[in-house]
């Protein structure tokens, strides 16, 4: 290793000089070390965060699991509120029963003490998958640099994750599973417990099952697709002593009634009546469950980052500035269609492009960023995704960054480098700026299209080329 940095530091023929390589290097270390206390000062808002917001999305999980446990329909909001206190929601859950049952052995205790310790679950969580990709996914001493880099900036230090801890998200627990599912896949654990996080990711997530048709056209992983494939069974069978096939149905149709509630939503922009949401917790009226405040909010102005939301954005945005013409609100009502269109051509595409893959010598680390990246496209044409959803994008963007195929080493050429830091920037510089204060709702706005659109489809695109570049398989 230390000849081949030796060798990089010495290359003057590929245009960058040797000099600079020098002050990069250095700057590498003074960067992940600058970090350090920025993270530090991100535990303290969020702590602080913690004493101040209740946990907004926690309550629908806290009680539809209160609801599984004591044989309710989780997703019969009317139903379970009439119970009492202990029942109350602030919305209708819109998460799997299997997820729903994880939160069953701390349902039981107040609300409060849950929130305090999903809290501090979600910072364990960030610290364990940023050890598994730091151990397994980074090559070298730089490329260590750089994940810790991306990661603290994409995450730790990032409003994404502010949000996420603050509402009392789930996400985190999905991105320690997706680490570990890309830790086994590019390790080759194939042992029963090797596959199990994999397992779980899929039944928490169903829309994670796309990866296995990823691994199992393209990938030489088939032992390890089919006894995830198998362990997922059984762990779906296992929630239905408790919760039966009727709750599963259920959920795929809050699902769908959510999406169909954007799209009437989005019909009233025509009429010029969109109910107007309140960006900040000022003026609101206090709405105390178990002696919590719900009616606190930390700002979260950002798009629906799917692209029902992003049409919502876009004609709420032009019919404030004048009413929409009858030719654009007729277009509006083909949303629907259109939104399927796009479902079918994603399905299509991963298709497409995962046996591509397989006839040719893809790297390890592209395969794994484009099984990770379908589900994440196709869900960009569901019925929700927020900003604290992006912190599932740190794990296929780190895959491709550190890969010396898709950005080859400095000794390679200047271009190399060149990608690396558009593509860098293309990641961290709306990250950073959503934390640079309030900006305005326009400008916080196109961050978070950025960071939830416009990123995906460009790790896509690089994935496609990085594939079509690769040699054919012999």
């Amino acid at each position: 290793m230390r000849q081949q940095a030796s060798a990089e530091g010495n290359v003057t023929s590929s245009g960058i000089p040797s000099a600079s390589l020098k002050w990069g290097s250095r700057m590498l270390p003074l960067l992940a070390l600058a970090l350090i206390p920025l993270c530090v000062l991100g535990i303290s808002i969020a702590v602080s965060d913690l004493r101040t917001y209740p946990g907004f999305d926690l309550r629908p999980k806290v009680v539809g699991a209160r609801a599984v446990a004591a044989l309710l329909d989780p997703y019969d909001l009317d139903a379970v509120v009439r119970q009492n206190d202990y029942f109350k929601s602030t919305t209708t859950p819109l998460y799997t029963p299997a997820l729903l049952m994880m939160y069953i052995p701390l349902s039981d205790m107040p609300f409060e003490t849950q929130r305090v310790v999903y809290f501090w679950l979600d910072w364990v969580f960030a610290a364990a998958a940023f050890y598994l990709l730091f151990r397994y996914l980074s090559l070298d001493r730089r490329r260590r640099y750089l994940c810790w880099i991306v990661y603290a900036t994409f995450i730790l230090c990032s409003y994404a994750f502010r949000i996420h801890v603050e509402r009392g998200q789930y996400y985190m627990l999905l991105l320690l599973l997706m680490c570990y599912a890309a830790a086994s896949l590019k390790n080759n654990w194939t042992g029963w417990l090797n596959c199990l996080p994999t397992a779980l990711l899929m039944v928490l997530r169903p829309t994670y099952g796309l990866i296995l048709i990823f691994v199992l056209l393209c990938m030489d992983a088939r032992t390890w697709a089919l006894r995830v494939l198998a362990l997922t069974a059984g762990l779906f069978l296992l929630t239905l002593p408790l919760v039966g096939l009727h709750a599963w149905a259920e959920f795929a149709h809050v699902a769908a009634l959510r999406q169909a509630d954007h799209l009437a939503q989005l019909m009233m922009t025509c009429k010029g009546s969109l109910p107007v949401i309140a960006a900040n917790d000022a003026g609101n009226a206090p709405f105390l469950i178990e002696h919590t405040d719900f009616s606190k909010l930390l700002p979260h102005p950002a798009i629906n980052g799917t692209f029902i939301g992003l049409i919502s954005w876009v004609a709420d945005t032009v019919s404030k500035a004048h009413r929409l013409p009858a030719v654009a609100c007729s277009l509006l009502r083909s949303t629907s269609m259109v939104n399927s269109i796009f479902v079918l051509a994603v399905l299509a595409g991963g298709v497409c492009i995962s046996w591509m893959a397989r006839k040719r010598e893809v790297s390890r680390n592209v395969a794994i960023a484009c099984a990770l990246l379908w589900p994440m496209l196709f869900e960009i044409f569901g019925p929700e995704r927020f900003l604290y959803t992006a912190v599932l994008e740190v794990l296929p963007f780190l895959l491709l960054a550190v890969d010396r195929r898709v950005f080859p080493g400095i000794a390679a050429g200047a271009s190399g480098l060149y990608r690396l830091i558009a593509f860098l920037l293309l990641g961290l510089v709306p990250t950073v700026l959503f934390q640079i204060g309030n900006l305005g709702f326009l400008k916080q706005t196109l961050d978070s299209a950025l960071i939830l659109l416009a990123l995906p489809l460009t790790m896509a695109v690089v994935c496609l080329h990085s594939i079509l570049r690769s040699p054919g398989r012999i």
